[in-house]
């Protein structure tokens, strides 16, 4: 049995964050949402995360901002979802402590 997981999904698509919502419940964690970089730098700071999967293209604080404050803070485990294909971007968030 899965232990009760707390997984903040961060994309601003409705659609795509309600299918990794339904994704993440099938597996027996428990998903919470954020559509923005700003709403998602809300709930980080309201509670530790067992894992963020997080967007990269978000309105308010982008996604790059916001896992540059999640890495300062040593906070949560970081998973990047994007459509963005550039190798910079990938490697940039790969610096920046993402998976």
């Amino acid at each position: 049995m899965v232990m009760n997981k707390n997984i903040l999904i961060v994309e601003d698509d409705d659609a795509i964050n309600k299918l990794l919502s339904d994704i993440v419940r099938e597996q027996q964690y428990t998903p919470h949402s954020a559509y923005s970089g700003t709403e998602a730098m809300l709930y980080i700071n309201q509670q530790q995360w067992d894992l963020i999967l997080l967007d990269m293209m978000l309105p308010g604080l982008s996604g790059e901002e916001v896992l540059k404050k999640i890495t300062a803070a040593g906070a949560s485990p970081v998973i990047i979802i994007s459509a963005r294909d550039a190798q910079e971007v990938k490697v940039r968030s790969l610096i920046l402590g993402a998976y």
